[in-house]
């Protein structure tokens, strides 16, 4: 059964034969070491373009590997960081540790502890764009997040003048 928000029956089939013929695979000659699948948009790029783009797969893979590490040897000690979590992390070494509405400076507790005060959200308010990309978000303060920017983009949230103060 396919996630809920499967809702290209094409894609559904798709994956449905790509499972048949991977089972078939595995009966036949065991387990492979790893599986390389190109999608036939894909394969109209070039070589270099596939190759660039895997590229920048392992690298974001060896950012997250370097992210759990992180979090695994932080004083929370999270023995099995969730993906949320090292999503978390990587918005917030890309914000400096500081958030970027109110300029509020934070460290690992404050944004997976306890009591946690820093949570991830859309920059493009996800009601409005159904962006919910990596790049669409960043880390706010909860209560800045929640009574302030609400679903507002930034500059609807602020007026330019405290846009600009934020962003200096």
């Amino acid at each position: 059964e396919w996630d809920n928000d499967l809702t290209n029956p094409s894609v559904a089939r798709a994956l449905t034969e790509l499972r048949k013929i991977t089972n078939a695979i595995v009966r036949r000659w065991g387990k492979p070491d790893q599986i390389h699948i190109e999608l036939a948009r894909d394969l109209k790029q070039g070589r270099s373009r596939r190759l660039k783009a895997s590229r920048r797969m392992r690298d974001r893979e060896k950012e997250r590997a370097l992210a759990a590490t992180a979090i695994t040897n932080s004083e929370l000690k999270i023995q099995h960081p969730k993906r949320w979590m090292i999503e978390k992390y990587l918005r917030d070494e890309e914000c400096g540790w500081v958030c970027p509405d109110t300029g509020r400076k934070f460290g690992m507790g404050g944004l997976l502890g306890r009591d946690a005060q820093f949570e991830v959200e859309h920059i493009w308010p996800y009601s409005q764009s159904l962006d919910n990309s990596f790049l669409n978000k960043t880390i706010c303060y909860h209560e800045e997040n929640r009574t302030r920017k609400g679903s507002r983009t930034p500059r609807r949230a602020y007026s330019d003048q405290e846009l600009a103060t934020i962003l200096d």
